[in-house]
């Protein structure tokens, strides 16, 4: 009789296991700007100075994270991430969120422990890395309603406005960014609102793209010169 509870105990241990790997999740942030930090997963919110963030029992699938930083918003994007998988990712303003590297929860049926006693880049350095998955710009509807309400500024000027205050709590890929500054009917205003969103663009490294808006070389090398300066 006691080997039967004895093996029931097992079986059942195996299969919260196997659950867990199934339907869990985990995300460590690191938040690489000073100051007192807000992390809000789904419904987990954690704020500190440490720098260092650690979310247990996530769900799989789409997530949305926010960060803020003295209590200004400084980040707000939806992230999938995958059971079974502890992602860590590392967060400052230049270069926005990142993914560094993704570790299973369980290996030989042990749950391995955080591997924040060395350092978190070292996935980076793999071959075959997983690459980023984070997604970059605004929701669709959010966009969408940016875009109808553009449409409805008959002046550049309206236009400027319009956008700056957009983007003061919210950030913007590169081919969104695009689509709004084709509104514009002066490559003046074009450029100005070009360079003064640059700070919400998430994608940087793809912001050279923008010069494609502009005809005149004069205009191309002032966004060049711009963006050699960041």
């Amino acid at each position: 009789m006691k080997s039967f509870f004895t093996l029931l105990l097992i079986a059942l241990n195996l299969m919260a296991t196997a659950q867990y790997r199934e339907d869990h999740a985990e995300l460590f942030i690191e938040v690489q700007e000073r100051g007192r930090v807000t992390v809000t997963v789904g419904d987990e919110q954690i704020t500190s100075r440490s720098g260092r963030f650690r979310f247990y029992d996530l769900r799989e699938g789409s997530n949305l994270i926010t960060i803020a930083i003295d209590g200004r918003p400084a980040f707000k994007r939806s992230l999938n991430i995958e059971a079974g998988l502890r992602t860590i990712a590392v967060y400052n303003r230049r270069s926005s969120l990142k993914i560094v590297d993704e570790l299973e929860i369980y290996e030989y049926d042990k749950y391995n422990l955080d591997n924040w006693a060395g350092t978190i880049d070292r996935g980076s350095e793999r071959p075959g890395n997983r690459p980023e998955r984070i997604e970059y710009g605004m929701y669709p509807e959010e966009f969408n309603r940016l875009v109808d309400a553009m449409k409805k500024e008959s002046f550049d000027d309206g236009r400027v406005r319009l956008l700056a205050i957009a983007l003061r709590n919210s950030q913007i890929s590169v081919n969104q960014l695009v689509q709004l500054l084709e509104r514009f009917s002066f490559d003046k205003n074009k450029l100005n609102a070009a360079l003064n969103s640059y700070d919400a663009v998430q994608d940087k490294r793809n912001f050279y793209l923008v010069r494609n808006l502009f005809a005149f070389a004069s205009d191309k090398e002032k966004i060049d010169n711009f963006i050699l300066q960041q």
